[in-house]
């Protein structure tokens, strides 16, 4: 009788997990990432409800979908917008190869003393490209990219 008793609260507590998970997921107002089944159109929009078998919202551009509720079935992928995030790693590496690949065309172009010129191309690749690395990373940092959470959509029949 002990060991029902807990089992039969997580069950409980089982069948109340997705409407909580999606009242915390989403508020009224989120911006959201619809995608169609199957392979259809993805449009942004204003979350505003939901049902036990639809989801309502205010599509931004209603030439692609005058509609303001689709039912679950309709729905490929649903995504939530979290805010933007630094792209830190992501700029240091597209600085550097640029950097690296203008700094040894600009050093093999003009050699000068410099020989072998694989050795001056590569040292202008070092140099050029640490410099990309560096202002990449701040760039990187400060534009950053838009964070979109894949959310769970509810059970299918």
């Amino acid at each position: 009788m002990n060991v029902r008793i807990p089992c039969l609260s997580a069950l409980a507590l089982l069948t109340l997990l997705p409407q909580d998970v999606w009242g915390q997921a989403l508020k009224s107002g989120d911006r959201l990432r619809v995608t169609f089944a199957p392979g259809g159109p993805r449009i942004e929009a204003t979350f505003l409800s939901y049902d036990a078998d639809s989801l309502r919202f205010a599509p931004r551009d209603t030439a692609l979908l005058s509609r303001h509720a689709l039912a679950f079935t309709e729905i490929q992928v649903l995504q939530a917008y979290r805010g933007r995030r630094p792209a830190t790693g992501r700029g240091a590496l597209i600085g550097a190869l640029a950097g690296a690949a203008v700094g040894a065309v600009l050093v093999s172009a003009n050699p000068g003393e410099c020989e072998p010129a694989f050795s001056c191309a590569a040292f202008g690749a070092v140099v050029v490209g640490g410099g990309g690395l560096v202002l990449g990373a701040i760039l990187g940092a400060v534009i950053g990219h838009d964070h979109w959470e894949r959310l769970t959509i509810p059970l299918r029949p």
